[in-house]
C-alpha cells in the first residue's frame, strides 16, 4: 500500500516515481521461435517507444510549394474526391426517392394480401 500511495504522490505532481519501471508489468516479445518477456519501460536501442518529433506543421508532413507555385496533384487525387462526390450524390438521391414503409405498414398490406387469399373480408 505504500508503494501505492507514494506512486500516487507523484503523479499528482507530475513527476516520474523513482521506481516507475519497476511498478510496470513486462510485457510479452514474440520472437521467432521463443516467448521472451522485457520491461515495458525500458530505455535505450532496445527501446519500441519513439523519440521525441519536433512538429512540423504540415498537412500529411507535405511541405507547402514555394510562393507563385501550386501544388501538383497526384494521379489517385481527383477519382478520389470525384467518386466520393458521386457516390453521396447517388446515397442521397437513392434515399430522397425510396418509398418509405414502415414495419407497420408494411405488415399490414402482408396480412389484407394474406386475408385476400383466403377470401376473409378487412376493413
Amino acid at each position: 500500500m505504500a508503494l501505492v500511495t507514494s506512486a500516487a504522490r507523484y503523479l499528482f505532481r507530475g513527476q516520474k516515481h523513482p521506481n516507475h519501471l519497476s511498478m510496470r508489468r513486462p510485457a510479452l516479445v514474440f520472437s521467432s521461435f521463443s516467448l521472451q518477456t522485457r520491461n515495458a519501460g525500458g530505455h535505450g536501442h532496445d527501446s519500441h517507444e519513439p523519440e521525441f518529433y519536433e512538429q512540423t506543421s504540415n498537412l500529411f508532413g507535405e511541405k507547402p510549394p514555394p510562393p507563385g507555385q501550386k501544388r501538383v496533384k497526384e494521379d489517385w487525387e481527383n477519382v478520389w474526391v470525384y467518386g466520393w462526390l458521386t457516390a453521396g450524390f447517388v446515397a442521397c438521391v437513392t434515399k430522397y426517392y425510396s418509398p418509405y414503409i414502415s414495419m407497420d405498414e408494411w405488415a399490414e398490406r402482408e396480412a389484407k394480401k394474406r386475408m385476400a387469399e383466403r377470401g376473409e373480408k378487412f376493413d
